[in-house]
């Protein structure tokens, strides 16, 4: 059976420095990312930056929901939810 996750994120773009930023008061991971939101320059940073810290193939991370938005969810394969928070340091 195939482990799959989906979790809130809200993403800063345009950032000095990549990194996790904790979880806010609506319950999503904050991660900011150095790329602008243009022409989807910032979520493919998100996938980047996910995979890196979460130890899995970019192919492994899907953004399903709001793509224009600074509030995604996003898809992990291979990981529980418990596992996505202990890798980010959460």
């Amino acid at each position: 059976m195939k482990v799959v996750t989906k979790v809130r994120i809200r993403i800063k773009p345009n950032s000095k420095i990549e990194r996790v930023r904790g979880v806010g008061g609506d319950g999503a991971i904050e991660i900011a990312v150095k790329e602008p939101p243009v022409e989807g320059k910032a979520n493919r940073a998100l996938k980047k930056t996910l995979s890196k810290l979460l130890r899995v193939p970019t192919n492994q991370i899907e953004i399903v929901a709001g793509r224009t938005s600074k509030l995604k969810v996003v898809k992990i394969e291979g990981l529980n939810k418990e596992e996505v928070f202990k890798r980010l340091g959460l």
